[in-house]
């Protein structure tokens, strides 16, 4: 398989579970939205890569007068117009006169010698875009060990702000300026570019062809700004919140506002931060904050994914280190009882100050099958000075059930089951 990215396909992010030793309740919105479709020109052209298979590689220009978003390109078939074929296009910005490539497999349903028919599809956008960087040169290609043609790009950043979310968008064409290759970068563009900076960086191109060839790259980036993250402490009682402060700006220092997705990422080891975490907005301010509840050492940072108008960034790691000395326990009980007989439900949450006299609540729920659970029972107690506390509680109906504590401003403790037997 080719080692080059297919350029088209947009990465998300998607939260599918939380770490046990952390809680958080932030508030979370979308928003969709859809406009008429535009169609602008492109040009698509099948190839086979020894030993790797058969690709599409294609065009595609804003012959218009306005600047459109490009989304994708529909690829009909000569041979069968019922047939379409979809390559996405990372909503790139075009001005008029603007292009942009992709790079597809071939579809495995698509006889090799059908021919490509294909339109792009934009939508009209009157935003700012990406801001062009300057492309200082291109080397003659070298081939490296799959045969490929490689071709050295020295770029730089003319904006008085760093840039990032960097696109480097290159093609090969033949003398008469004909598309013959999408060239692919290789995830060699670096994150970001200092002011008045340089960068070097890779383009590739493997399609096969003995035409003399003249690479064509465009480079793009967005202002980077500057995402701080403090914490009210970094060594809390365990079980206990920690409020993370979130603070977005230009770089000249002026506030970042409107509506903004930050990642909130948090792991037990800083090489692994990458997508576990929560998601955080900024509105008409630029700082929100988030009250973290950690029981283990867990390292947290902050990204800005980028948006339309501004670039990738992210705050430096904290380690959080919640203090062993106080600690916060799932409830400790008998693992078996009989119903309708009283035990004592134990555990500890927190050993603040205000832990003495603050309420905590047992639930018990009843398992009804697969992933159902009912509450049939809670207790009201209190905890002494160094959290613990302890119950008694009754069920009358057999059964298995689980078991945890609740106290306002810790949250739940984990589960703990319970059979109860005649």
């Amino acid at each position: 398989m080719s080692t080059r990215r297919l350029r088209g396909i947009l990465a998300s992010v998607v939260i599918t579970a939380l770490l046990a030793s952390i809680a958080l309740i932030a508030p979370a919105s979308a928003v969709a939205c859809e406009d008429a479709q535009i169609r602008i020109a492109a040009v698509a052209r099948g190839y086979d890569v020894p030993d790797e298979g058969r690709y599409l590689d294609g065009i595609v220009t804003n012959d218009t007068t306005q600047t459109l978003v490009a989304d994708h390109v529909d690829i009909g078939w000569a041979q069968n117009g019922r047939l379409v074929t979809q390559a996405w296009l990372c909503s790139e910005f075009l001005a008029p006169g603007e292009w942009t490539t992709f790079h597809i497999e071939w579809p495995h349903y698509i006889p090799a010698g059908w021919t490509p028919q294909p339109v792009g599809l934009a939508y009209a956008d009157d935003g700012p875009g990406k801001l062009p960087l300057t492309v200082n040169e291109i080397s003659d290609p070298t081939i490296d060990d799959c045969g490929n043609r490689v071709y050295d790009v020295n770029v730089t950043n003319p904006n008085p702000f760093p840039v990032s979310s960097i696109d480097a968008i290159g093609a090969e064409k033949d003398g008469d300026d004909a598309f013959v290759d999408a060239l692919d970068d290789g995830c060699s563009v670096p994150d970001s570019i200092a002011a008045n900076d340089s960068a070097d960086f890779t383009m590739t191109g493997e399609a096969p062809t003995d035409t003399a060839l003249v690479p064509d790259v465009r480079v793009l980036g967005l202002e980077q700004p500057t995402l701080t993250m403090t914490a009210d402490t970094l060594a809390p009682a365990a079980g206990t919140p920690v409020t993370f402060t979130l603070t977005m700006t230009h770089s000249d220092g002026t506030p970042v506002t409107g509506c903004r997705e930050i990642k909130l990422l948090y792991a037990k080891d800083a090489d692994d931060l990458d997508c576990r975490g929560f998601e955080l907005h900024l509105g008409r301010s630029n700082t929100t904050t988030a009250a973290v509840y950690t029981w283990k050492p867990t390292y947290f940072k902050a990204v800005y994914w980028g948006g339309d108008d501004l670039g990738w960034t992210e705050s430096d790691v904290l380690f959080v280190q919640p203090s062993a000395s106080t600690a916060v326990t799932p409830p400790s009980f008998p693992g078996r009882v009989h119903r309708r007989h009283v035990f004592v439900v134990r555990g500890r949450m927190g050993a603040d100050p205000d832990s003495s006299g603050a309420r905590i609540t047992l639930v018990a729920e009843k398992h009804l099958g697969g992933r159902h659970w009912k509450r049939v029972a809670s207790v009201n107690t209190a905890p002494n000075a160094a959290g613990q506390f302890s119950a008694k509680l009754k069920i009358s109906a057999t059964g298995t059930y689980r078991i945890r504590s609740y106290r306002s401003g810790v949250g739940y403790t984990k589960y703990r089951t319970l059979k109860v037997v005649k």
